[in-house]
């Protein structure tokens, strides 16, 4: 009986292609926690590049995530109602850029 199935799973794996292997997306250990960098797209500092933090990761092949972004402030142009500055931007559904980095999308910081 055991030499049968043996036979039937030889058989079976007979010529079969191996499963293809996923391409690499630069989103290899994004976790809600990972710290990112963010390019701003609006504001005082356009296409500057600011850490964030990942709130969300939409587990998708683009790196769609939710963010909060850490502004410089004043520096940065953003104020609220009152006019004090506003220190934290939440940024929804932002795509990860790792070669062009365009604004307001994310990328790995930079390693110096």
């Amino acid at each position: 009986m055991a030499e049968r199935a043996e036979k039937q799973t030889e058989k079976a794996t007979k010529g079969s292609e191996p499963a293809p292997v996923p391409a690499a997306t630069g989103n290899e250990g994004l976790t809600e926690g990972s710290i990112v960098h963010y390019v701003m797209e609006r504001g005082h500092n356009v296409g500057v590049h600011r850490p964030a933090i990942v709130v969300r990761d939409w587990k998708q092949d683009n790196g769609l995530v939710q963010l909060q972004v850490f502004s410089d402030g004043l520096n940065d142009g953003f104020v609220d109602h009152a006019g004090a500055p506003i220190n934290v931007i939440w940024c929804t559904s932002v795509v990860h850029d790792e070669q062009e980095k365009a604004p307001g999308t994310w990328h790995w910081p930079e390693r110096v």
